[in-house]
């Protein structure tokens, strides 16, 4: 009954692929139902469905066998043997482009997915087909070889390609999965899937077997099974079984309809650096290709030397076409013929599918309109066309289902289509058979099928699994190999891989475990070979077998290193998916020449890097969505956004990095980064119907809609610590058992809260892509100078270091040139103001202890301080080219641990928080200090480059400091500080270039730093050894800095500053005895320092110094100054630690040798000095000698004199007055003026100096 529909059918899909087969015996043997096709040719077009530039040099299918029981389809099986399919495929070669032979392909390919789009899906009918084809198909493939060939079209090195298959059978099976025939009373059909030797290969620098005698050929094609050691495996052969149950009667709650489960043994990738090479050069050329396909048919078919003019006019041609194409997309007469087009082909398949005959030069019209239109275009027209045909409410006659309608024939069900399509009109897809009705009904009645059932009457629950796949894997593998004579140089190892996928109606469920994860080091000698691998729990595993811990030390041992679960449409509605991940711990250990080595394999030659750009942007690529933020705007996306509930519990690894990896007495990082979780933060449904229905918005309404705008995840970081120690095995220790003498620990139990904010709205310039923010209870950091020099050269072990790039040239930039080219900068694109990423972050309290070491051998350190602050806010967003940064700080001590006086006061070297009630500070500001940081990039041209530069901006304000200087303690820190901190060997930068530039034009300008400093009530007290010597305060202070590569200017304002003796504790604080010196009201020191670049400055100095002061008065106290100047004579100490940095500083001696050149401009005004003398025992009365001394000042200016610079300073005091004040007995006060002078110096300085003083 069915011989005409089968044998329709294998001619429709044999016709596809096969070439001048004999179609008279191939219906004789359909209708015997025994079909044995052997020695077939495959067509040249045979691939080109895949839309590759290939063809097809030698196709042969060996054997093809079809049974068909006919007078018992429900009792028999139906067996499809394939035997023998080889496959010789070369790439398209641009030079034999045939216009003729390209049309054809082109419109087959059209007219393939036109029949494709015609499939009308009918799930029940589909349904009941295949139940009944998985009853009684049996199907076996073997020795299957696909090899694809290229010498020198794409690629610079001749490699092959090939993909091979021994056997690949379905066989129906009983409960026991022993093969056996499958009885019709059954509610399950079983099939026994069966794959052997699948297997990828890449030969790079191999020979083509071609060979124009095909028996040779065939024989060659044939080795690739008992030749295996020929082949350079991409995957190497892989094996494996099924288990497919199919449950008759659909989906149920019990049973799901279709149920798969795979057993793999192995599944490897190897991969060399040949193979990565000749991969690159494919890509890179089939780039090219792609650019260049369209213009194929103006390309000459002669060689660059041999037709210049030719190429030169292909090059304008193809230019002159592009442009015209883009431009007359927009003229009238393009919109005229669309629109010609359009009505034509609607009003044409409107008759073709309401079966109406259509005459001849209508058909002509129609087969020249498809030649004409894309593949685009038909779609759309086709469905106005059913929409109109819907709209005008005609009827078609009815639609007969056509059960072999598919190109795919018996085998649609295995590639995983289920569309079939109907009886349809001749040129529409279908097959113009017709079935009269008793044919009809013995084929329902053949695949249980009842066309009178509803569509609503075969719908499945929500909850219920329509489809289980279960994929088990024992191992598997990637290893990257350098060298194909060597071991790998890295293997990724996985054991125990479980996967599980659930369909359901309209969602599905995927879960993935994984029991052993590891990372194989190949290079030469590393210390551990699995540089990564899963970190079992050693706890327990001391313990009796029989114990509790012990069992419960097997459970965990059983449970997976890693477990993953995605849901889509999860069944709670909670969110649109779910993901749910579980990590167990793992050791991770770092060796830079591991890592140095892979990125060096990786790294492609420079001549690729277009093209893995253009992959990468493929890659990233992004459909635009909404980028204007309206009301409608954010109502839409927050309704239509689709949301995700994860939940993921992740032990963070354990990870060691060790400064020389080769080493086990190497000095070492170590991270363990404890547990963290994150759980998503869903938006409650009600809060959006709230926004649906609202009419009118208040400014709080649209701030809490902006903040609807973020998929919000709460992160959770607990018992995390970093250790930085001299040894492997010492510091690993540590991480279980502290050493006080020896600490290694840097940071120990941190744990934070973090709130982290997606847009859902990312093109929204208005809204910051990334929100984090979060709290700290605390920070507690201790750091020695050896682990923060270690850490510093870790760091840039940690930086990649590949090797120098190669200057490569070939023949791909000959073919289309390079694709690079600079974009202009729209400086007011709003994309680039937009922020990136806001963080905002809340600390309670940070603790930086700081340690010296004190013995090379055994590292034992001494305390030296410990900073603490409180109340730390840090605030940062980042855009496209400009960072800024807000900190602020409540409160800050830096507890001395150098110096202990064992006195209140000075345990503290800087405080903002340890204030003396006669200091009568007030705190402006809650905050201690404010500081605002703002980094701009520019791109500056420089020498036909573009080099990249960034400004800062610092502003500092600081209120209510205390600041005691301990000598010992100062020169201590001050000599820790030089010999850690400091770099005076720091590599040169690519800014640098810029630094003798001029500062003032931004558009040539060197990076510059400004800063600026405002200080309100700053305390320094000097401490003598324990004793409270003086008090210096200072109540403001405005200090400006500009940092240039070469040049540094300074200047500031300082105001109301006093000196207090603290020693002399017998007279009152506000005694003149006791101030010793004062600025006093809105009289301000004004100062200004300046050094200039050597190679742009034209004046014969190098620096400038301006200093200005007002009013100061002076209460010359003899034995207070004497103390103070003695005190201060002591940090003369300071010079050997300047001393002793000088060879860090020897690239600097060109400017102290420079020092003298100094341009100086010095004015003090009206210092005044009182020179008290007790009278008598009375603590208030006293004889003064007071000299007002008017003004001083210094300047200088140079002058060359007989080829000889002379640097001419002087130097003067004007209006000094000398004046008296004696008490005498009865109250008797008498004053007198000594002496007024006016005297000026002037020096003159070269190898010999002259003094020459002139009273007046």
């Amino acid at each position: 009954m069915f011989e005409l529909l089968v044998s329709t059918l294998i001619n429709r899909f044999l016709g596809s692929y096969i070439e001048n087969f004999d179609l008279k015996s191939l219906n004789i043997g359909i209708w015997s139902g025994d079909v044995r096709l052997k020695n077939l040719t495959l067509k040249k077009e045979s691939l080109d469905k895949f839309k590759l530039p290939l063809d097809v040099k030698f196709g042969h299918l060996g054997e093809l066998t079809l049974q068909i029981p006919w007078l018992n389809l429900k009792g028999k099986p139906v067996k499809v043997i394939i035997e023998d399919v080889y496959l010789l495929a070369l790439p398209i070669i641009l030079e034999d482009y045939d216009a003729e032979e390209d049309n054809m392909r082109v419109q087959k390919i059209k007219q393939d997915k036109l029949k494709d789009l015609e499939a009308i899906l009918s799930a029940s009918f589909t349904e009941s087909l295949v139940t009944k084809i998985v009853d009684n198909l049996q199907v076996t493939i073997k020795n299957i070889h696909v090899r694809y060939e290229d010498d020198a079209v794409l690629t610079e090195h001749p490699y092959s390609l090939g993909f091979t298959l021994k056997e690949l059978s379905a066989a129906s099976t009983d409960e026991n999965w022993h093969p056996s025939f499958i009885a019709i009373t059954q509610s399950f059909t079983r099939k026994l899937l069966v794959l052997r030797d699948f297997a990828c290969y890449m030969n790079t620098d191999s020979r083509s077997v071609y060979d124009a005698d095909h028996a040779k050929l065939l024989e060659s094609l044939k080795s690739c099974f008992y030749q295996k050691e020929h082949f350079q495996y991409l995957l190497k052969p892989v094996s494996g079984e099924g288990h497919l149950v199919v449950h008759k009667l659909g989906a149920t709650a019990a049973h799901p309809h279709v149920r798969a489960e795979l057993f793999f043994d192995e599944f490897a990738v190897d991969f060399d650096s040949s193979q990565y090479r000749d991969l690159l050069w494919t890509a890179s050329k089939f780039h090219w290709y792609q650019k260049t396909w369209k213009f194929r048919r103006l390309r000459p078919q002669k060689s660059v030397q041999d037709a210049p003019v030719e190429w030169f006019q292909y090059a304008a041609r193809s230019v002159l076409n592009e442009i015209h194409e883009k431009n007359y997309k927009w003229t009238w007469a393009h919109f005229q013929t669309r629109r010609d087009q359009r009505k034509a082909y609607i009003a044409l398949w409107k008759q073709k599918l309401l079966k109406r005959t259509l005459l001849a030069d209508q058909n002509d019209e129609f087969a020249a309109l498809e030649e004409t239109l894309s593949y685009e275009d038909i779609k759309f027209y086709r469905l106005l066309t059913r929409n109109e045909i819907r709209k005008e409410d005609l009827v078609a006659p009815p639609l007969q289902v056509n059960p072999g309608a598919s190109s795919g024939g018996w085998f649609l069900w295995w590639g995983g289509q289920k569309e079939q399509t109907t009886q349809a009109p001749q040129d529409e897809g279908g097959l113009n058979l017709a079935l009269s009705d008793e044919q009809r009904k013995a084929l329902y009645e053949t695949i249980d099928y009842n066309e009178d059932q509803a569509p609503s009457d075969l719908d499945t629950p929500r909850d219920r699994v329509t489809m289980e796949v279960f994929v088990n894997l024992k191992k598997g593998g990637v290893s990257l190999i350098a060298d194909r004579s060597a071991p790998a140089l890295a293997e990724v190892i996985v054991e125990g891989c479980r996967t599980q996928f659930f369909q359901r109606p309209d969602l599905f469920l995927a879960n993935f475990q994984l029991q052993e994860f590891k990372v194989e080091d190949g290079t030469t000698k590393p210390l551990y070979k699995h540089i990564v691998s899963v970190k079992h729990d050693h706890g327990q595993m001391h313990l009796p077998a029989g114990s509790e811990s012990g069992e419960d030390a097997a459970e965990k041992k059983l449970e997976p290193f890693f477990q993953f679960s995605f849901e889509n449409n999860p069944l709670d509605g909670a969110a649109d998916s779910s993901l749910v991940a579980k990590l167990k711990s793992m050791t991770i250990f770092y060796n830079y020449v591991f890592v140095d080595e892979v990125i060096n394999f990786f790294k492609p030659p420079k001549i690729h890097l277009d093209t893995v750009g253009a992959i990468m942007n493929a890659a990233e690529a992004t459909m635009e969505g909404l980028t204007a933020q309206t009301r409608i705007g954010l109502q839409y996306a927050l309704e239509e956004h689709k949301t995700i509930n994860v939940k993921l519990d992740l032990q963070a690894p354990l990870v060691i990095v060790p400064l020389d990896p080769r080493s086990w007495k190497s000095p070492v990082a170590i991270l363990d980064a404890g547990h963290l979780s994150v759980s998503s933060e869903l938006v409650d449904k009600g809060m959006i119907e709230k926004f649906s229905t609202k009419q009118n918005y208040t400014d709080e309404d649209w701030g809490e809609l902006n903040m609807l705008m973020y998929d919000k995840f709460n992160l959770h970081l607990q018992d995390a610590q970093f250790l930085v120690g001299p040894t492997i095995k010492t510091t690993m220790e540590q991480l279980h058992t502290r050493n006080a003498k020896v600490s290694a620990v840097i940071l120990d139990n941190f744990d934070f809260k973090l709130s982290l904010g997606i847009s859902i709205l990312p093109a929204a310039t208005n809204l910051a892509r990334f929100k984090v923010s979060g709290e700290v209870p605390g920070i507690n950091l201790a750091l020695s100078d050896f682990q923060y020099k270690t850490i510093m050269q870790l760091v840039d072990k940690l930086i990649p270091n590949p090797d120098p790039e190669e200057n490569d040239s070939s023949s791909v930039f000959d073919a289309f040139g390079s694709a690079s080219r600079l974009e202009e900068i729209d400086d007011f694109d709003p994309h680039s103001q937009q922020h990136l990423v806001e963080i905002d972050f809340k600390v309670e309290s940070v603790v930086l202890a700081m340690h010296r070491c004190i013995d090379g051998v055994t590292l034992e350190t001494e305390h030296l301080i410990d900073i603490i602050g409180d109340s730390l806010n840090f605030s940062f967003f980042k855009t496209e080219n400009d960072m800024h940064v807000d900190l602020s700080l409540t409160d800050i001590n830096l507890v001395d641990h150098i110096e202990t006086s064992g006195i209140k006061e000075f345990e503290k070297l800087v405080s903002s928080n340890n204030f003396l009630e006669e200091e009568a500070v007030h705190r402006k500001n809650p905050e201690l200090f404010k500081l605002a940081y703002d980094r701009v990039q520019r791109i500056v041209e420089h020498d036909h480059k573009e080099i990249e530069v960034f400004d800062q901006d610092i502003v500092l304000e600081m209120s209510a400091l205390k600041c005691v200087v301990s000598r010992k303690s100062l020169l201590s820190l001050l000599n820790f500080v030089l010999n850690t901190f400091t770099d005076a060997n720091a590599e040169a930068t690519p800014a640098d270039e810029l630094k003798h530039n001029d500062a003032t034009d931004d558009t040539v300008a060197p990076q510059k730093i400004n800063v600026r400093v405002n200080l309100d009530s700053i305390i320094v007290v000097l401490n003598e050894d324990g004793i409270k010597l003086a008090t210096l305060q200072l109540s403001t202070a405005m200090i400006k800095v500009l940092v240039l590569p070469e040049e540094l200017e300074v200047s500031g304002k300082l105001g109301a500053l006093s000196l207090h003796d603290e020693s002399n504790q017998g007279l009152p604080r506000d005694s003149v005895f006791r101030s010793l010196i004062s600025i006093e009201g809105d009289n301000l020191a004004e100062f200004s320092y300046k050094t200039f670049d050597p190679e742009t400055h034209k004046e014969p100095y190098q620096s400038y110094v301006e200093f200005t002061t007002a009013a100061t008065k002076v209460n010359f106290v003899e034995d207070a100054f004497v103390k103070i100047f003695a005190y201060l004579s002591k940090f003369q100490r300071m010079k050997a630690i300047y001393d002793s940095a000088r060879e860090a500083a020897i690239n600097q001696a060109s400017q102290i040798d420079n020092a003298n050149k100094i341009k100086m401009n010095i004015l003090l005004r009206a210092p005044i000095v009182h020179f008290p003398k007790l009278v008598g025992d009375e603590v208030d009365k006293c004889d003064l000698l007071v000299a007002e001394l008017g003004e001083f000042y210094l300047n200088n200016v140079f002058e060359l004199k007989s080829n000889v610079l002379h640097n001419m300073v002087q130097a003067g005091l004007r209006n000094i007055n000398i004046n008296t004040q004696f008490n005498f007995e009865d109250n008797i006060l008498q004053r007198a003026r000594l002496l007024k002078i006016w005297m000026s110096i002037l020096i003159s300085t070269t190898l010999r100096s002259k003094l020459r003083v002139c009273p007046r």
